[in-house]
Order: structure tokens, then sequence, then C-alpha cells
């Protein structure tokens, strides 16, 4: 099994003039800093074009459909928690659930051609 780990440049959280700082949930890191993003398996790098993190699905676990009207994130058909990333069905992109809303979640996901990075080696 390969395993692709996409480095992700994430502009305009540099907070400072001086391209000195950036901010990653709720927390201030300086320049250099490096850092465990909140899913638990990448890591970021404060630099002075903004924050450089790798993005690979965790494998965290989906959960049953929520019981209240106001749900995390759907996605094909399984739901996720606030702050989970997950690999979706086509195999190279993953999604991030930014937060809960009525009955589906608001998420990112990444859009990356997925014949670039499903190919057979051999």
């Amino acid at each position: 099994m390969l395993t692709v780990v996409v480095l992700v440049a994430l502009a305009g959280h540099v907070v400072t003039g001086a391209n000195t700082e950036c901010i990653y949930d709720r927390t201030v890191h300086h320049l250099g800093d490096v850092w465990t993003t909140v899913e638990g398996c990448n890591t970021c790098r404060c630099t002075p074009n903004g924050m450089i993190c790798s993005f690979q699905d965790c494998e965290k676990q989906r959960f049953a459909k929520p019981n209240a009207g106001v749900a995390d994130c759907n996605s094909e058909g399984d739901w996720y928690k606030h702050r989970d990333f997950w690999l979706i069905k086509d195999g190279c992109n993953t999604c991030y659930c930014l937060m809960p809303g009525n009955f589906r979640g608001y998420q990112v996901c990444t859009a990356t051609d997925c014949s670039l990075v499903n190919h057979h080696i051999g």
C-alpha cells in the first residue's frame, strides 16, 4: 500500500506584518515552530509564507447518525465528528469536518486529480 502525504500551504494564517507568527486552532506559533494538528497525525510548520502542513487520512472512526437536528458532518452517507479527517471513496481525497451544522456540518475537502496518485507500481 502506498501512503501519500500532501503538504498544504495554508495562506492567510500569518498574523504579523513581518510574517513571523502563524495562528492554528487559536494558538500563536512563531516562525520555525512545528506542531501536531488537532486530529493528531499531521504536523505543521510556521514559515514566512504561512503554515505548511502535512495532510493525510488519520483513519478517524465514523459514527452513527446523530439523534438531534443539528449534526456534525455527513459525507457519502457516513457521519463524522467535528475536527475529524477522512478519506473519501475516490481513495485519494480527504475531507475535514470544520463545524457542526443543521443536518450537514461544514466540511472542506481536497480536490486532487486521483489519476495522478492512484497508479500501480510494478
